[in-house]
């Protein structure tokens, strides 16, 4: 994830020295939440690059190794503390219907911490 223009953000009622490892999509299109995906791009890839095996203990080892893989292709750790930065264009001082970021009045989830909320007190 990349800030180019950054604004940095306090979170008043998260503790200073509390650091949590997050989990995030590489990209915005990866489906984590769908075993069967896992399980389908695991076997294609196994069927493009390893039909030269013909054990099928191999392959189920295989498709092991490549479902890891796949996760961790997917996701990654982001840590997530009391400090965050968004971008410049994310915040204004005037609200208006058609802006979804960070305004006055106005309350935003975080990216990868949807849990967490932000709003302007």
């Amino acid at each position: 994830m990349v800030v180019l223009h950054p604004l940095k953000v306090v979170i008043t009622n998260l503790e200073d020295n509390l650091i949590m490892d997050l989990d995030a999509k590489k990209w915005p299109d990866a489906q984590t939440d769908d075993a069967s995906s896992i399980y389908k791009v695991s076997v294609e890839f196994i069927e493009l690059n390893t039909q030269a095996l013909s054990s099928t203990s191999l392959i189920e080892c295989a498709l092991i190794d490549l479902q890891v893989i796949f996760l961790s292709a997917v996701l990654q750790l982001v840590p997530f503390s009391n400090v965050v930065y968004i971008e410049r264009s994310d915040f204004r001082t005037k609200d208006s219907k058609d802006y979804y970021g960070l305004a006055s009045s106005k309350s935003v989830l975080l990216r990868c911490a949807s849990k967490f909320m932000l709003a302007l007190l």
